[in-house]
């Protein structure tokens, strides 16, 4: 059965198939070695690209929250680049830099 995200419940039964961790359900479904590939691509790029942002993050302790959420924004985009083969890409990377250009302004 597949397993669901529901932010209402904070301990769910043992039985209970629903997840209370959006993290947990993409590691269950991307896999811990491209997820992690895919965290180090958006924060090398961050810290390339837009790094004064990324110095605010770093001084403010929560780089890694952020990261991860760009990881998440970004995950769909990268899947259909085919990342990690196509890694090198112009288009992966602008692309990323544009989707990490409109979370900023957000």
């Amino acid at each position: 059965m597949a397993k669901t995200f529901n932010p209402g419940r904070d301990n769910p039964e043992p039985d209970d198939t629903l997840m209370s961790d959006p993290f947990e359900l993409m590691l269950e479904t991307e896999g811990r070695e491209a997820l992690s590939l895919r965290y180090d691509y958006i924060a090398t790029v961050l810290e390339e690209e837009f790094e004064e942002t990324w110095l605010r993050f770093f001084s403010a302790s929560i780089l890694h929250y952020e990261v991860l959420n760009l990881v998440t924004l970004c995950s769909g985009l990268m899947r259909d680049t085919g990342f990690p083969s196509n890694e090198d890409s112009r288009f992966l990377r602008y692309s990323v830099i544009a989707a990490i250009a409109e979370y900023l302004k957000e």
